[in-house]
């Protein structure tokens, strides 16, 4: 299988990042192929804006959905956007991997996703669920999280599943066809 794995931490020698490494070179070895994406390494901009397009659908006003349909029937991406497009289409899993900062992901992992699931890439004109472009496709999230060997009452709200990351990302996914790929 292929694997695309999406890395969001700043220090290259975090926990998070080691976990993603070593997630990485186990995969490897089990012959699966990896593409990684270290996104603050790649100096990924997650601003989406005018930038993720070659050219205006509408010049007068910006309407995000407007442009993203315009560039995906038009080959319009730029050419930074149309690669990690390419290397989403091209996975057979995606592997999310970030902390959780202040109950969400880091904002470098939410502009990939705005910018990457974008209008005709990943969903829309009546592809969604298990109609959805991606269908057939996994998606999973690494996330660590720090906590206590027994949660206690506050300790277990911070599940990431539960978080408005979590949630956020499921449906997203969802949208797009994506299954959720849990190991128990």
């Amino acid at each position: 299988m292929k694997f695309l794995c999406v890395l969001a931490h700043p220090e290259p020698a975090s926990f998070t990042a080691s976990l993603a490494h070593y997630g990485m070179r186990a995969l490897e070895e089990e012959g699966h192929v990896v593409d990684a994406a270290d996104l603050y390494a790649m100096q990924f901009d997650p601003v989406s804006d005018r930038r993720n397009f070659m050219g205006p659908f509408d010049p007068t006003r910006f309407d995000q959905q407007a442009e993203e349909r315009f560039a995906s029937a038009n080959a319009g991406f730029s050419p930074d956007l149309q690669r990690e497009m390419d290397r989403l289409s091209s996975c057979d899993v995606l592997v999310l991997q970030f902390p959780i900062w202040w109950l969400g992901m880091p904002a470098i992992m939410k502009g990939w996703i705005d910018r990457v699931f974008a209008i005709g890439r990943t969903y829309g004109g009546g592809r969604w669920f298990d109609r959805g472009i991606m269908r057939g496709k996994k998606a999973m999230l690494a996330v660590p999280s720090a906590g206590r060997k027994k949660p206690t009452r506050t300790t277990a709200s911070m599940d990431p599943r539960s978080t408005c990351c979590g949630r956020s990302i499921t449906g997203s996914w969802r949208s797009a066809a994506l299954r959720s790929s849990s190991r128990s």
